[in-house]
C-alpha cells in the first residue's frame, strides 16, 4: 500500500514488549523512545485512543502461549507486526502500519517504516490517525469496483477529514483512498504549522535548485494541488496532472470553448461503470485537448429519472489516456449513488423551480450536443507521456510560469510511508498568472468548478 522499501532488520535495534489488554496481550517489538518511533508508549496511546485499555505487562512473567510468541516477535523483527494471545488460546497475527503517535514523546524523526506487504494482505490502520475505513463492491461486466471511505483526526488539530476514492483494484482503491486522506490532512494543517515557525524544503522544477520555505507567500497557501507517492517526483507529476486539469479547464471556460464529446462509447462504458448508473443516468465522456503533458477528460451524467436534476460532472487527468477515463469513472461514483425512492417521493412540487430546472437542463443537453466530436478508438490510441517532472518543463515555459514543488510531510505523517508533496506556482517575469473569471452560464468555471476535485 505504501512505498516499496524494506526496513533492514539488523540496522535498527527493537526491544520486545507486552501490553495487557482484555482477555490477553498484545506482543511485539518497538523501538526506545529514546532511540526513535514508533515505540511502545505509541502504541499504547493508539489502543487508549480505540478505547481499549491497557498496561505494560512483564516479559519475565509471560508463560504458556504468550512466552512462545513473543519468540516469533522476535524472529520476525519488525515494529508493525504484533501478535494479539488471548487467554482462552485464541492468536492473531496483526500486519500493522504504525503512525508515530502525536502526544508521545520519543524521537519522530527517527521514525521505521512498515516493509512493504504482499498484494491482497493490506495492513492494519488501528495504529493510526485513521479510525474507520469502510468499502463498497459494486459489480461490473468487465469485473468490480470498490469504493473506499476513509475517516480520521488530522493527528494536531485533532478536526474529522473525510475522503472518499474507487479503483477497479481493491488494493489499489484503498491505497488512493488513504492517499487522499494523508493529502487533505497535511494541508489542512499547513496554516498552524507555519505559525508554529516550522520550515519546508522546496525544490524548483526548472532550475532544479532547493530551498527552504518559511511564509505563506512562498508556500502559495491558496493554492491546493497536492500529490502523494512513493517519492518526490512521483507525488510531483501527480499535483502537476491536478494543475493541468483545472488550468485546461479554466482556459475553455476563458474562451468560451466547448469539449469535444466522445462518441462511440456506449458499448465501452457498459462494460465499466455499475449498472446503476446506467440505469439512472445518460453518460457523456467528454476530451479537452491542451498543450500541457496531460490528457484531461471529463464524464458527465445527465439524468434519466427526472428532466429538473442538474448534470453531474466528474473529471480526471493523467500522462495516460486510459488512467485519466478510469479517474473520471471513479469520480462520478462519488456524486451519483443509486437513488434513494423514499426520498424521490418527497421531492416538493413547485411548478416554477420545476420549469426553471427542466429549462436548464435542456440548454445543458443542447450544448453537449453542440459540441465537436472524436471517437474512442482515436482517443484510446493517444500516446503516453513519461510520468516525471523533466517531462513537463517544456509544457510550464510555454505557459509562463515556474513551480515549486515542496514537501509537506511532517512527524506525525512520514514522508518514509508517503510523499506528500505539494504545488506553489508563480509566474515568470512580468507575466500574471490569469486565473478563470468566475462567469456564470453554460459550460463556464462557475457551473464546473464543483466537479473539480483538487487533490484527485
Amino acid at each position: 500500500m505504501f512505498r516499496q522499501k524494506l526496513t533492514e532488520p539488523k540496522a535498527i535495534a527493537l526491544k520486545p514488549f507486552a501490553l495487557r489488554i482484555r482477555d490477553g496481550y498484545l506482543i511485539g517489538l518497538a523501538q526506545a523512545p529514546e532511540a526513535g518511533a514508533p515505540c511502545a508508549d505509541c502504541i499504547a496511546n493508539w489502543l487508549r485512543d480505540r478505547n481499549i485499555r491497557c498496561t505494560p505487562a512483564d516479559l519475565e512473567s509471560l508463560k504458556g502461549d504468550a512466552k512462545a510468541t513473543l519468540g516469533k516477535a522476535i524472529h520476525s523483527n519488525s515494529a508493525h507486526t504484533f501478535f494479539e494471545v488471548m487467554d482462552n488460546g485464541q492468536k492473531n497475527k496483526l500486519e500493522c502500519i504504525v503512525f508515530p503517535h502525536p502526544r508521545c514523546l520519543c524521537r519522530k524523526e527517527k521514525y521505521c517504516p512498515p516493509v512493504a506487504p504482499k498484494k491482497g494482505a493490506p495492513n492494519n490502520l488501528a495504529f493510526s490517525p485513521i479510525f474507520q475505513l469502510k468499502s463498497v463492491r459494486y459489480g461490473t461486466p468487465n469485473g468490480n469496483l470498490w469504493f473506499f471511505t476513509a475517516m480520521g483526526q488530522a493527528p494536531l488539530t485533532m478536526k474529522i477529514v473525510a475522503a472518499h476514492a474507487a479503483a477497479a483494484d481493491k488494493d489499489e482503491a484503498r491505497r488512493t483512498v488513504i492517499d487522499l486522506w494523508l493529502k487533505k490532512s497535511a494541508l489542512l494543517e499547513l496554516d498552524l504549522r507555519l505559525r508554529s515557525g516550522e520550515t519546508f524544503r522546496a525544490k524548483n522544477l526548472k532550475t532544479q535548485e532547493e530551498e527552504i520555505v518559511a511564509s505563506a507567500e512562498d508556500l502559495d497557501t491558496d493554492s491546493r494541488w497536492v500529490g502523494a507517492g512513493a517519492n518526490d517526483d512521483e507525488a510531483t507529476v501527480e499535483a502537476l496532472c491536478q494543475w493541468a486539469k483545472q488550468q485546461t479547464l479554466e482556459e475553455y471556460s476563458n474562451l468560451g470553448k466547448s469539449p469535444m464529446l466522445v462518441v462511440g462509447a456506449n458499448n465501452w462504458l457498459r462494460g465499466k461503470v455499475p449498472f446503476f448508473l446506467i440505469q439512472q443516468y445518460d453518460l457523456y465522456p467528454l476530451f479537452y485537448p491542451n498543450k500541457t503533458s496531460a490528457w484531461v477528460v471529463g464524464l458527465a451524467a445527465f439524468s434519466r429519472l427526472s428532466s429538473e436534476d442538474q448534470p453531474v460532472f466528474a473529471f480526471g487527468a493523467d500522462g495516460n489516456i486510459a488512467n485519466a477515463l478510469d479517474k473520471a469513472i471513479f469520480q462520478i461514483l462519488e456524486h451519483c449513488r443509486p437513488v434513494d425512492w423514499r426520498k424521490r417521493s418527497a421531492i416538493s412540487d413547485d411548478k416554477k423551480k420545476k420549469e426553471k430546472a427542466a429549462k436548464l437542463n435542456l440548454w445543458w443537453t443542447n450544448w453537449i450536443y453542440r459540441c465537436p466530436k472524436i471517437s474512442l478508438k482515436d482517443v484510446l490510441q493517444l500516446e503516453a507521456t513519461k510520468p516525471t517532472p523533466g517531462a513537463w518543463q517544456a509544457c510550464l515555459s510555454e505557459y509562463g510560469v515556474s513551480m515549486t514543488a515542496i514537501n509537506i510531510n511532517s512527524l506525525l505523517l512520514p514522508a518514509s510511508l508517503r510523499s506528500l508533496v505539494k504545488l506553489s506556482i508563480h509566474a515568470e517575469g512580468d507575466k500574471n498568472y490569469t486565473r478563470a473569471a468566475n462567469v456564470r452560464g453554460i459550460g463556464t468555471w462557475s457551473t464546473l468548478r464543483n466537479g473539480v476535485d483538487p487533490f484527485v
